[in-house]
């Protein structure tokens, strides 16, 4: 991808993020405090987690909680960092689930120990502002970068999943399991079932070979039944 359309699609993706944040601060207003907040990037705001606590309403009822998604598209771990105020803190929740980084293992000169701190940031003001919050790291979902799908505008698969690979997101998911042994947070792999007989996602379990199908978050959804 040449510089000047990098350029379009950041200043494009930064108005998109502008304009949820806002919609965020505007129906926090509404919300309802002490519940469960669901925060990250595009993997997690594309988690149609309304969808699902409808169809399980009985359990909805049963666990005297809601959760409420704030996940917004294209977030690294820094934009997490500059907007926890609407994302998670202004919402006081009894429990946060994160899902923050795949974006960060995308970048151009990413390293691994620069995310983490980053990340051991977020997780040091949420403590500071919640200290009776419930944190749960939710590991990296994983990717499928040989099937053959249509592929992102003036993006090659080659550049795609250069980083953002599985090797990379199984290293960057132990990393995060460390973290939250070391800052008394809890850690969740939701994968099982996602995985075809190679070890990546499978394929009709994604759009591009990174972004989950609503049939994929069904799964993901059942696994953290367990601990919600």
């Amino acid at each position: 991808m040449d510089e000047a359309t990098r350029a379009l699609i950041d200043g494009f993706m930064r108005m998109q993020q502008a304009q949820v944040l806002e919609g965020y601060r505007l129906r926090n207003r509404f919300a309802r405090k002490g519940q469960i907040v669901f925060a990250g990037s595009s993997l997690m705001e594309n988690f149609p987690v309304a969808e699902f606590e409808l169809n399980d309403i009985e359990e909805t009822a049963a666990r005297g909680r809601v959760v409420y998604n704030r996940g917004i598209g294209g977030y690294v771990a820094k934009d997490l960092l500059a907007a926890l105020e609407p994302c998670v803190l202004d919402l006081e929740p009894s429990a946060v689930f994160l899902n923050i980084g795949t974006n960060d293992v995308a970048t151009p000169g990413y390293r691994l120990e620069r995310l983490i701190a980053v990340y051991e940031r977020i997780l040091a003001r949420i403590r500071e502002a919640l200290p009776a919050c419930r944190i749960v790291l939710l590991a990296y979902y994983p990717v499928n970068a040989v099937a053959d799908y249509p592929g992102m505008p003036g993006m090659s698969k080659e550049e795609m999943f250069a980083t953002r690979n599985n090797p990379t997101l199984r290293e960057a998911s132990e990393a995060v399991r460390a973290l939250a042994a070391r800052t008394g947070c809890e850690y969740v792999d939701a994968n099982e079932g996602l995985f075809d007989a190679a070890g990546d996602l499978r394929a009709d379990f994604a759009s591009e070979g990174v972004h989950l199908l609503p049939h994929a978050y069904a799964i993901v959804w059942e696994n953290l039944k367990r601990v919600l």
